[in-house]
Formats: C-alpha cells, structure tokens, sequence
C-alpha cells in the first residue's frame, strides 16, 4: 500500500505575468517555503525572476522562480514568511 500525504499540502494561488494558477507548498525549510506550480503561469515572469503567491490565509508573498521545466510544464518557486503557514488542514 502506497502512503500519499497529498492531503498535507497546503494550496496556493500564483499570479505571474499570464493568467492565474495554483500551485501547492511541497515543502519548508527554516522560514522558506517551496511550491510547485504549471510552468505555463510563471513563463513570461522568468526574466523577472518572481511572482506574488496568495496563501489560504489571504497573505501575498513575492516569490522567486527557481527552475522551469518546459518539457514537463512544471516550476518550481520559493517564497520566504516570519509567519507559519499552516501546510495541513
């Protein structure tokens, strides 16, 4: 049986350049959090270097794009909070 802790992830709205998408936090290190998202939302935001992320508590984060993958649509991004996001319901 395969343990999925999908359901501890906590969801985030991603706003690049295109139009909105969502993503999900994956991770945590210290007071960074990682998320991964659809490489197609934070495309154009590349030269930028970052997008703002909504999290479920209504806070906005300027995050940084870290790597996108074109072949797999997928990206990876970090923001930074002093606050606790919460990553499970």
């Amino acid at each position: 049986m395969v343990n999925n802790n999908i359901i501890n992830y906590s969801t985030v709205q991603v706003f690049g350049v295109a139009s909105p998408g969502s993503g999900v936090i994956i991770a945590k290190k210290n007071n960074q959090y990682f998320v991964l998202t659809a490489g197609h939302v934070v495309k154009e935001a590349w030269k930028n270097e970052y997008v703002e992320v909504l999290t479920r508590v209504g806070i906005y984060h300027e995050s940084k794009i870290l790597k996108i993958c074109e072949k797999s649509d997928i990206a990876l991004l970090s923001i930074s909070s002093k606050i606790n996001i919460i990553l499970s319901l």
